[in-house]
């Protein structure tokens, strides 16, 4: 059944974005309303709270309305739309970004967290990770949601980000030190 229910979805927003590209208002909402929910997760996991997530997802889907007219059925539309959701809320945090050079941890924790990965029980509960995240800084958080999110290379962190490979690593080990801490503090 769920493959049947991508392919409605499919067939769903092909034809809602034939009606956007009429200019047909009813089109639009109903196109926004198909991906919001999904999107507003993106952004939720880059913002610092659902007031900057919203902002995000306005700005994104305004993006995403002027560029109709350029997605050429390759790959999947959610995919095309979640690629501008992402890239407009990258280009709102390199606006305000600036990446901490250091954070004052304790050296244990943060040499402990070399260690580990992301996958202790502590992580089970996806609401208490996603306000953890949200009180990463925003470089942290940032590079955080890319790598382990998104799949993306440090390489392609750096470039994105402007900052070099080596801060890219850096950053997301005491991403994940941190986020550790703020964690274990709430057990």
């Amino acid at each position: 059944m769920p493959r049947k229910k991508s392919i409605e979805r499919t067939d769903l927003g092909q034809k809602l974005l034939a009606g956007c590209l009429q200019n047909n208002e009813r089109s639009y909402s109903q196109f926004y309303d198909l991906f919001k929910t999904k999107m507003y997760g993106l952004c939720l996991r880059y913002a610092r709270d659902e007031f900057e997530a919203q902002e995000f997802l306005q700005e994104g889907f305004i993006e995403v309305f002027k560029s109709l007219k350029n997605y050429n059925n390759t790959g999947s539309l959610e995919g095309w739309v979640r690629r501008i959701i992402l890239n407009v809320t990258l280009q709102q945090i390199r606006k305000n970004m600036s990446i901490p050079k250091a954070l004052p941890l304790q050296e244990e924790i943060y040499q402990s967290d070399l260690k580990n990965d992301l996958s202790d029980d502590h992580f089970t509960n996806k609401k208490k990770v996603l306000k953890s995240m949200q009180q990463l800084p925003e470089g942290y958080r940032t590079i955080l949601n890319l790598y382990a999110i998104e799949g993306w290379s440090h390489k392609e962190i750096a470039e994105s980000l402007s900052i070099s490979i080596g801060t890219s690593k850096s950053q997301l080990n005491r991403a994940r030190a941190y986020l550790r801490k703020i964690l274990k503090s709430k057990i």
